[in-house]
């Protein structure tokens, strides 16, 4: 892999990481370490590189209930208080259950015409219930 890529995922990693503690409810976080890793200890660390969004965002879910499965299903995601620096980048949205499973993963692009400060991930037949967490990745070439 050349230096051009690994810094890619080191930065989709750091934004993934950010949009997880913003969803959760984590404000103020910051681009400090998170562990200070030296050559004395094993471990790993990361950093924010660089953000569009560094004041979090909100998610909101849109779900049904489907009488044939006989589970509520998550449809949406709605993603808000995106900073208007994210407008065309590409989204990543994930969806994760116990033991950090992947249920689901949407993908787009942030809307130039982003007037509500909000853009929607879609997802089909997710059960509501298994959803434990989520991810968020917004990044640009």
């Amino acid at each position: 892999m050349n230096e051009n890529t690994n810094r890619h995922r080191t930065r989709r990693a750091a934004l993934a990481v950010l949009a997880g503690l913003a969803v959760a409810g984590v404000i103020g976080a910051s681009a400090a370490s998170l562990g200070g890793i030296s050559s004395d200890t094993l471990g790993a660390d990361a950093d924010v590189v660089g953000s569009c969004d560094t004041d979090g965002v909100t998610v909101g879910y849109d779900a049904s209930y489907d009488a044939t499965s006989g589970i509520v299903e998550l449809n949406t995601a709605t993603i808000s208080g995106v900073n208007d620096d994210c407008d065309g980048l590409d989204f990543e949205v994930t969806l994760t259950g116990t033991g950090n499973v992947n249920l689901g993963q949407a993908t787009g692009t942030v809307p130039v015409d982003l007037l509500s400060q909000q853009f929607d991930a879609g997802f089909a037949g997710i059960d509501a219930e298994a959803v434990t967490g989520i991810a968020i990745t917004i990044f640009g070439s």
